[in-house]
């Protein structure tokens, strides 16, 4: 008897054994698990072959704990993204943070339709727009959502032509000081929360307040795929 699918993308794989793959897939319906894929690398065109990243598929699993086991396996239609190309290696980075910040075993329709979206976004070129909200939506998910319509000290709106300090974990806090690098505009505050994209500033300091924050839960160890990025490409206002 056929067991129940799920919709679900691979986020990264590896050998496993003799003809094995090890993959990490986020699913709709588990969130994010390791299953071992038994037989992959002997049967590429059926298994191995459709165990790529930005394919989206239709698994079903067994077995519960650090690994599952990979059943049935559907294409449910064409990779969003192709491997090695540009928007590719962007997604890379969103890979790695869901790696990086969720937890296994923990689903989140939400969070799986995000990232769904977000491959779509940049099979579209929109990549910084779709980055961002991915990102803020990331963050949510895990209990670190970013606050951005109010000062966190007064609890007044933000207004779009002030300046603001952003403290991790409270928010923003108005600063009498001129613009800077350390500062953040309000407008770019409520494009935020708004999902707009804004003008180039807005963007710049979007990435720059976003990049900080998620420094601060990732930790010290870089992120690979941004340095890969970087190697490959000149860095441009998208990660």
């Amino acid at each position: 008897m056929n067991r129940v699918l799920t919709p679900a993308f691979v986020l990264h794989r590896r050998n496993f054994e003799e003809a094995s793959l090890l993959v990490e897939l986020l699913t709709r319906d588990r969130g994010r698990l390791g299953a071992v894929a038994r037989g992959a690398r002997k049967s590429r065109r059926h298994r191995g072959g459709l165990l790529q990243p930005y394919v989206p598929l239709q698994v079903s699993l067994s077995g519960r704990g650090q690994l599952a086991t990979l059943g049935q396996l559907e294409a449910e239609g064409p990779p969003i993204l192709t491997v090695g190309s540009r928007p590719a290696l962007i997604a890379l980075y969103l890979n790695e943070l869901l790696l990086r910040l969720t937890a296994r075993d923990d689903p989140n329709e939400t969070l799986f339709q995000c990232y769904l979206k977000t491959l779509v976004g940049l099979a579209t070129g929109a990549a910084a727009p779709v980055l961002r909200r991915f990102e803020l939506a990331l963050l949510a998910s895990q209990g670190y959502a970013v606050g951005l319509t109010h000062d966190a000290v007064t609890g007044e709106p933000v207004q779009p032509e002030q300046r603001y300090r952003y403290e991790i974990e409270e928010g923003p806090v108005a600063t009498a000081g001129r613009s800077s690098a350390e500062t953040v505009g309000g407008e770019t505050l409520l494009c935020l929360a708004r999902g707009e994209d804004g003008d180039a500033t807005v963007q710049r300091e979007a990435r720059q307040l976003l990049s900080g924050v998620l420094r601060h839960y990732l930790g010290p160890k870089p992120l690979r795929s941004r340095q890969l990025y970087q190697q490959m490409n000149q860095p441009e206002a998208q990660s």
